[in-house]
């Protein structure tokens, strides 16, 4: 019987030599877009002293032992917060009449397509092809939620969003205790790309989805990883198993591979540069004012990549945004070209979503339609009824 040869559409090897070029203009991780690789980390410069970049970058600022456990009487956490002093108590992220107490901005943002989904000719529920829930889909605009600068706002920021995505509701963000328990979630889900980057019990040949036909195996994502920092690869893991170093595109696409949902990655731009971007397939371009919510009329979203797109489709995707860390307090014109913090991203589908007035409908129907199709009942995103959200957890698989 003669084998089929598993077709394998990968980045050119050429492809991960330009890493390094791009990793001198850019030194923050490995996002995959159009073949290529591109850079990504993110985290607050206003506040930052980062290492020098001959080692993966790493956040010391006032944020980052907020809720550290071993924490001194002249810490940074006693400084910024009392529990004893209510009225000293604030989120940790710098202060915004833009950011609610809940850490959610107070405007919507509309969204647009990248340019390269036209020719990158993604399948599943999320590409152009599906042209009609294609518009549908990006004509819903997004809230946008703030998760602390502190060198895991990648990981806040997947973990608040997959909260959402398993039980519908959002995770609680307004007290030192939620913190803590959004900081254990994190850290769960910084331990899982680690394990799923190193891969041990297949010796790193485990495939990683990345969108469209695209793979790589986890050895090959790992040593382009390592290499940007001129690490080894179990050098690059040890450090990324702990706080406040920077987590980017290797770890992206390992935690969607890991939790087996797709994450798509959008981008800060200007609103008058999103008009003059190409309108979509056999459409009009999505007009937000469909869902009745007011967008802003200064920014939108652009999406970078659909990572786990059509491979794990079956789940609703996570969405999360690379930005300037002055956003929303930063004038258009004055944006980095580059985003350094991740925040949480959530689509606005119904009316109550725009009032605040959420419920566990939408989630107990993905949960639903995930069990209709294969998926698995231990969605473990914590406990809604608990006053920090449960325990932590994920809803992935090894």
């Amino acid at each position: 019987m003669k084998m089929m040869k598993v077709r394998r559409r990968s980045p050119r090897r050429s492809s991960f030599g330009s890493i390094a070029r791009l990793a001198f203009l850019a030194p923050f991780g490995l996002l995959y877009q159009q073949s290529t690789i591109i850079i990504l980390y993110g985290n607050l410069p206003r506040i930052t002293r980062a290492e020098p970049h001959s080692t993966i970058p790493r956040s010391n600022n006032r944020y980052t032992n907020y809720d550290r456990r071993d924490a001194g009487a002249d810490s940074s956490l006693d400084t910024l917060s009392s529990p004893l002093n209510k009225e000293s108590y604030h989120p940790p992220w710098n202060p915004s009449p833009k950011i609610d107490p809940a850490g959610f901005l107070t405007e919507f943002y509309p969204r647009s397509p990248g340019e390269w989904e036209a020719v990158a000719n993604i399948r599943g529920r999320h590409g152009p092809r599906n042209s009609a829930r294609y518009v549908r889909t990006l004509s819903a605009p997004v809230r946008v939620r703030q998760v602390p600068g502190d060198g895991n706002c990648l990981f806040h920021s997947i973990a608040a969003c997959l909260h959402h995505a398993s039980n519908g509701t959002h995770l609680p963000m307004d007290s030192r205790a939620c913190f803590g328990n959004l900081r254990g979630r994190s850290l769960e889900l910084r331990n899982a790309a680690v394990d799923v980057l190193k891969n041990d019990a297949n010796e790193g040949r485990r495939r990683l989805f990345l969108q469209g036909e695209e793979y790589l195996e986890a050895r090959e994502l790992l040593a382009a990883a390592a290499a940007q920092f001129d690490l080894a690869g179990e050098e690059y893991c040890e450090l990324m198993r702990r706080e406040s170093y920077w987590g980017g595109g290797p770890e992206i696409v390992a935690l969607c591979n890991y939790l087996q949902r797709p994450i798509h990655i959008y981008e800060l731009i200007p609103a008058e540069e999103a008009s003059a971007l190409p309108r979509p397939p056999s459409s009009a371009t999505p007009s937000p004012s469909r869902s009745g919510v007011k967008t802003s009329d200064q920014f939108a979203l652009r999406r970078m990549a659909c990572f786990g797109s059509p491979k794990f489709d079956r789940r609703e995707p996570l969405h999360i945004l690379s930005a300037d860390s002055r956003f929303p307090d930063v004038e258009p014109r004055r944006i980095r070209k580059v985003g350094n913090h991740f925040l949480a991203l959530f689509p606005v589908t119904s009316p109550g979503e725009v009032s605040g007035k959420e419920g566990t409908g939408n989630a107990l129907r993905f949960r639903r339609h995930a069990l209709i199709r294969g998926g698995s009942r231990a969605d473990r995103g914590g406990d809604a009824r608990s006053g920090c959200g449960g325990n932590g957890g994920s809803d992935g698989r090894r």
